[in-house]
C-alpha cells in the first residue's frame, strides 16, 4: 500500500498544472498504473486483514478510482479540451494587462496547435452528447479571444509592435479552436449517423 502511495505521489508531481495537457503516453501510463493498482487492492481487501489497514486500503483504492475517472476523461470528453475556458479564467476580467500577464498570454496562445492535436490524440471514443458541449463552449471561447481578450490587449499599454503579434497569435489560436469545434461537430454527426442496432 505504501509503496503504490509513493508511486502514485510521483506521478502526481509529474502532472502539468493543466490537467488535461498531458501527453498520450503519460496519460496511458498513469491510466495502467491506476488499473493495476485497483487490481491489488481488490485482491487484498477480500483477505482476512486487521480493520485499520483494510479501512486504509479502501481509501486509497477511493482516492485512485477518482483519479482514473478524472483522467479517463481525457478520452472520453471533449469538452475537457478549453483553450478559450482557461484563458478566461486567467484573463476573463475587465482588467488591464500587465507585462507578465501579456508574456504567459503569448505562452498560453501558442501551445494552441499541441493542445488541441494531443486532444484527438487521446479521445478515443468521444461522447456524443460532450462533442456537442464542445461546440457550445468553443464558440463562446472563440467569441471571448476575439472580442473581450482582444480589447484588453489593445487597450494595456504595450508597444504597437507587441500588440500587433498579440492579436496574431489570437487570431491563429482561434483557428485552432475553431478546427477542433468542426471536429467535435464531425464527430457527433457521424456518430447519428450511425444505424441503430437491431436485435
Amino acid at each position: 500500500m505504501r509503496k503504490t502511495e509513493r508511486q502514485w505521489a510521483k506521478l502526481e508531481k509529474k502532472q502539468p498544472v493543466w490537467l488535461e495537457t498531458l501527453d498520450a503516453n503519460s496519460l496511458e501510463n498513469q491510466l495502467q498504473f491506476l488499473s493495476m493498482s485497483q487490481e491489488q487492492a481488490g485482491a487484498w481487501v477480500d483477505k482476512p486483514l486487521n480493520p485499520a489497514i483494510k479501512k486504509n486500503i479502501e481509501n486509497l483504492d477511493k482516492r485512485l478510482k477518482r483519479a482514473q475517472n478524472r483522467l479517463k476523461l481525457q478520452q472520453h470528453d471533449p469538452s475537457v479540451y478549453n483553450l478559450g475556458l482557461r484563458l478566461y479564467t486567467l484573463y476573463g476580467h475587465d482588467q488591464k494587462l500587465e507585462t507578465a500577464h501579456l508574456e504567459m498570454l503569448e505562452k498560453h496562445l501558442d501551445q494552441a496547435p499541441q493542445y488541441y492535436q494531443q486532444a484527438r490524440q487521446k479521445l478515443v471514443s468521444p461522447e456524443t452528447s460532450q462533442c456537442d458541449s464542445a461546440v457550445l463552449q468553443h464558440i463562446a471561447g472563440v467569441t471571448f479571444l476575439r472580442g473581450a481578450l482582444s480589447k484588453q490587449v489593445n487597450s494595456s499599454q504595450i508597444p504597437a509592435g507587441k500588440t500587433k503579434v498579440l492579436d496574431k497569435k489570437i487570431k491563429r489560436a482561434c483557428f485552432y479552436m475553431k478546427d477542433y469545434l468542426a471536429w467535435c461537430r464531425s464527430v457527433a454527426f457521424e456518430a447519428r449517423q450511425l444505424p441503430e442496432p437491431t436485435n
